[in-house]
């Protein structure tokens, strides 16, 4: 885009100042959640609740050291939970301001990105297609420039816009919907077409948005697969518990024949019972994993995104800057007369002709642009040909209008007063602009594909002098007589990263399919390069076009590089491979992309060349858009996954002998094992190892050697509920055997409690280390650190001792403090029960193994 004038924008100094008398650039959307807020929440929990009631019922039975206890344990679970909501509460507040959208400004003379809360009054803000206006503002200079203003207006028609002097440089179509100001911009509007430069004159709550009270941000998201399954099982055991508490509280009262008695019984049972850590799991584990996954340079705007990927098995991909480094050179010149001619060996023996080709292609191209093949012909027109741009300036600017593949730009030699056309673009397009033979056809396309199969990209040039100032406005690019002048041929290496990357994916059971716009034989060879499969070819968009819906499933079932494809045609794609059954990742980046990028499971944005709409309609925004952090972020979905899994069996077997530890002392007609002081305690630890350990726990050896998870996959599946029954029974077996080996040597009730109670924290922590190796053996796993484990266990470590060997607070957990024998005895059955996991988890593994168990 040219501009009229040398502009320098606000300093940040003048930036700063600004600030602070006008505030931040946002609208007023749903507050984060206030220590406060997260308190009311909290005490609203029904373990809290329940732990309250008790407490209330020890004050009526009189029972005020057990009161003081519980009081003591509801301020510690409100303590932890206000922990965990406020560093997931950050930790979602940070994601929010990277996902923020993003401003083109002009600071003190130089062009820079920065967060869009952070404009003032008086930046100067460039606009480009794709690009959501940050603020609302007056625009000063414009080049064919269209906004979609549906979302003030309800009306779809783009309204042309034009800088305040009405000078816009047009492109001669038609003027379409028009307001009465149409030099202003409105913030959340869209630019659809066009280039522009504005300068804003409201922010915040004094924008036109802000004043009507709407917000680009306020939607609703819907529930995840997991939230669903999740919801359900909370739903149905908060159920069967509540029933059951009911039918506790009655057998005690009419056993006892004390009613309140009866009640705290019941409320024991219910403490036993309620699952109020499955929803903390999930919220916990979303929010860190989307934290953690920032870390590798992927932002997540949806956070069911991170549930998905772990069952994504085909990732559709660009070439150019998410494979390659998009950092092109020409590399290559071939003309009519003089053939091909290899830059990049330092052949720069350059003769008229390809002095020409350099000279068109220079013109052809966004002089102050940053697309990279415009950057690299405007280099080699600075190295080659001296002065070329000095006098003249663009009368107008052609721009790719599909189907033909081609940009021009007409420029004006003030000083001879006379006009020029460069025209580059697909060669195919080119040439069909062109006035050519079959036999200089027929060359050209051999020179194509020669340079095309080395993995070159090639451009077709071509150019003509017959152009006037009055046919430049009114006529098109297919209207002029364009003179072929050559091919230029570009090189764009892959990242360094790339081929392990694709490795990984292969390994994994993931299939990478490319697409680009380039020509079928470059496409094949940067493949090629890529070790991305190419053994079925290559499928063109102009095949896709004309297949049916049917008939392109079974060409992707084996086809994995797609070539001349527009971003309109990834939509298709996306369709037909979920049609297929694939779980899809698409990758892009522009305005066209927006659709394909929101039909698919994972729509990944380029944060670094992406618009702001891509970014909108994306799940996933890669801020280096490199196809490693895909990957990365691929691993860890799945790693998140898997312990989420981990810490749901947990849940499931370490609540089975609590809840057995209070039903069987019914059965049995004997007193209480475990007291609503136990429940309390057991409490304070069941939390931590759920939302600390198993969240921090590393990955499996193998996790990137597994075929990726069904997507109609179960989190409560039944490999996960025979593991846990199993586990959890065989813990309640062993802590009554203690509870009864201790009891039957004559030891009072409250010794035999102590012991158990120390043998059912040994036991948590032996199914702690079964649980996390997962697969694995726990020696193996020992090889991986959870240093959260260790602090976690240190911590349940010295509060066992304080409740056993300290003798006032032993008396309210009704312990008599066990001796060193008996301590080693409850140690060597946890012990003995971590081997029988072991042996079990292998057996298991055999019969998912034997029987396709998920």
């Amino acid at each position: 885009m040219v501009m009229q004038s040398e502009p320098q924008g606000l300093t940040d100094a003048e930036a700063a100042e600004l600030q602070k008398k006008f505030g931040y650039n946002v609208l007023e959307t749903a507050k984060p959640k206030s220590f406060f807020d997260i308190v009311i929440a909290t005490v609203r929990e029904p373990m809290f609740l329940l732990l309250l009631g008790c407490g209330g019922l020890y004050l009526a039975l009189g029972d005020f050291g057990e009161a003081v206890l519980i009081s003591t344990a509801v301020i510690a679970v409100i303590g932890i939970t206000i922990i965990q909501a406020r560093k997931t509460e950050r930790t979602l507040e940070a994601l929010r301001d990277l996902s923020s959208p993003r401003a083109d400004v002009l600071r003190g003379g130089v062009r820079k990105k920065i967060a869009g809360k952070d404009l003032v009054p008086g930046d100067l803000v460039y606009l480009e297609e794709g690009d959501r206006v940050p603020a609302d503002g007056s625009l000063r200079q414009s080049v064919s420039l269209k906004v979609n203003e549906s979302l003030l207006t309800g009306e779809s028609v783009p309204v042309d816009k034009v800088q305040q002097d009405g000078s816009d440089h047009h492109n001669g179509e038609g003027q379409g919907h028009s307001t009465e100001d149409n030099s202003t911009l409105y913030s959340g509007t869209l630019v659809v077409q066009g280039q522009g430069l504005m300068v804003v004159q409201s922010t915040g709550a004094s924008t036109a948005m802000g004043k009507i009270g709407k917000s680009l941000n306020a939607t609703d998201r819907p529930a995840s697969l997991l939230e669903h399954e999740m919801r359900q099982v909370v739903k149905w055991v908060a159920v069967a518990s509540l029933g059951i508490s009911v039918i506790v509280a009655f057998v005690w009262w009419t056993r006892e024949s004390d009613l309140l008695r009866g009640i705290l019984m019941g409320l024991t049972f219910a403490m036993s019972t309620i699952p109020e850590e499955f929803p903390v799991v999930l919220t916990i584990f979303m929010a860190l994993g989307a934290w953690r996954i920032s870390k590798i340079n992927v932002l997540t705007r949806q956070l069911n995104a991170i549930e998905t990927l772990g069952s994504a098995n085909t990732l559709c991909v660009d070439k150019t800057g998410t494979l390659t480094e998009n950092k092109m050179t020409v590399t290559e010149l071939w003309t009519m007369g003089l053939g091909s001619k290899d830059l990049a060996k330092g052949n720069l023996n350059l003769d008229a002709l390809d002095l020409d080709l350099i000279s068109i292609g220079g013109l052809a191209s966004d002089v102050t642009g940053a697309d990279p093949m415009d950057v690299a012909a405007v280099a080699l027109v600075n190295a080659q040909v001296k002065n070329l741009y000095s006098g003249k300036s663009v009368a107008k600017k052609f721009p790719l209008i599909r189907p033909i593949l081609a940009v021009g730009y007409a420029w004006k030699d003030e000083a001879h007063n006379t006009h020029i056309l460069a025209v580059k673009g697909a060669p195919e397009s080119v040439m069909a602009l062109s006035k050519l033979n079959s036999e200089e056809k027929s060359k050209i396309e051999q020179a194509i594909l020669q340079m095309a199969s080395r993995g070159i990209r090639v451009l077709g040039v071509a150019k003509t002098t017959s152009v006037t100032a009055e046919s430049i406005l009114n006529q098109e690019l297919k209207d002029f007589d364009l003179s072929f002048v050559g091919l230029l041929g570009y090189f764009d290496p892959l990242k360094a990263d790339v081929l392990e990357s694709v490795q990984q994916c292969h390994q994994a059971g993931v299939s990478v399919m490319m697409i680009t716009g380039d020509y079928p034989a470059t496409a094949l060879a940067i493949a090629n390069a890529a070790r991305i499969e190419t053994k079925s070819g290559v499928l063109t968009g102009t095949e896709i076009d004309a297949l049916s819906e049917t008939d392109l499933q079974t060409r992707l079932k084996d086809v994995r590089v797609l070539a001349r494809m527009v971003p309109e045609q990834k939509l298709r794609i996306v369709k037909a491979l979920q049609a297929s059954g694939q779980v899809v990742a698409m990758t892009g980046d522009g305005v066209n992309d927006a659709p394909a990028l929101k039909a698919a499971h994972i729509g990944i944005a380029m944060g670094q060349r992406g618009t702001d709409v891509a970014r909108e309609a994306a799940a996933l925004v890669l801020l280096d858009d490199n196809f490693s952090s895909i990957v990365s972020a691929v691993k860890l979905g799945r790693r998140i996954y898997d312990n989420i899994q981990k810490a749901t069996t947990y849940i499931i077997a370490i609540h089975i002998p609590i809840i057995g530890l209070t039903l069987v002392p019914l059965a049995l007609g004997i007193p209480p094992i475990l007291w609503p002081v136990h429940l309390a305690f057991l409490e304070l630890i069941i939390d931590p190892v759920c939302s600390i350990v198993f969240e921090a726990e590393p990955e499996s050896r193998d996790i990137m050697k597994r075929k990726p998870r069904l997507l109609t996959s179960k989190l409560f599946s039944l490999h996960i509920l025979i593991r846990s029954f199993f586990q959890g029974i065989l813990a309640l077996g062993a802590v009554l055997l203690v509870f009864y080996w201790i009891g039957n040597r004559g030891e009072v009730a409250d010794h035999a409690r102590a012991v158990a109670f120390s043998s059912l924290v040994f036991i948590n922590a032996a199914l702690v280390f079964a649980i996390r190796s997962g697969d694995e053996s726990i020696f193996a796993r020992s090889k991986r650190s959870n240093k959260a484990l260790y602090w976690v266990g240190a911590g349940v470590l010295g509060l066992t001792g304080a409740v056993l060997f300290i003798p006032p607070v032993a008396k309210l957990f009704h312990f008599i403090p066990p001796h060193g024998i008996d301590l080693a005895e409850a140690l060597g059955v946890a012990v003995g029960l971590l081997a029988v996991f072991e042996l079990m988890k292998f057996g298991l593994g055999r019969f998912r193994r034997d029987h396709s168990i998920a």
